[in-house]
């Protein structure tokens, strides 16, 4: 496991902490944990990292999507309760809420910001009342421009039970 850096600078500007180190810029949303963006060189490389517990259902799903729609699943976004900065890792405890008035899951979502890179770590509870949860993630848009991306996950289905078949 890498070393965390130890030269990041956070800064704070209104709802937005920034993480800088070289010539690398994160900033952080903090009323929802998210990344906002990322920069190179002051050039924008990513907007938002946004949490994501829906998906397209399939035909397995078909006992469950009606319960998704209903929960709002699809409308769901997150609330950080609380944020803290210590060495060099920035941590985010919060809940994915939808709709209705109690949170379908709560989070804690922790970046580190390491020599080689960022880690992601999200740890979540789904709430009791929700008896199925679609997915949990973060999704972002990247540009057009990226012509040279390697996708290092499984290839093929990836369910749980299923992923070691996928290549």
């Amino acid at each position: 496991k890498a070393p965390l850096r130890n030269d990041v600078e956070f800064t704070q500007n209104g709802r937005y902490v920034s993480a800088v180190y070289d010539v690398v810029k994160y900033d952080f949303d903090t009323l929802s944990g998210e990344i906002a963006s990322i920069s190179i060189r002051d050039k924008k490389i990513a907007d938002y990292f946004k949490f994501n517990i829906f998906k397209a259902p399939l035909d397995n799903d078909r006992v469950d999507v009606n319960s998704w729609i209903e929960n709002k699943f699809n409308f769901a976004r997150s609330e950080v309760r609380k944020y803290s900065i210590e060495n060099g890792v920035l941590t985010f405890c919060g809940d994915i809420v939808g709709v209705q008035v109690c949170p379908i899951v709560s989070y804690q979502l922790t970046y580190r910001f390491l020599i080689t890179g960022v880690e992601v770590e999200l740890n979540y509870t789904l709430n009791d009342n929700f008896p199925t949860l679609p997915r949990i993630g973060l999704y972002a848009k990247l540009p057009n421009t990226y012509n040279m991306i390697e996708y290092l996950g499984y290839e093929g289905e990836t369910y749980s039970d299923m992923h070691h078949s996928a290549d």
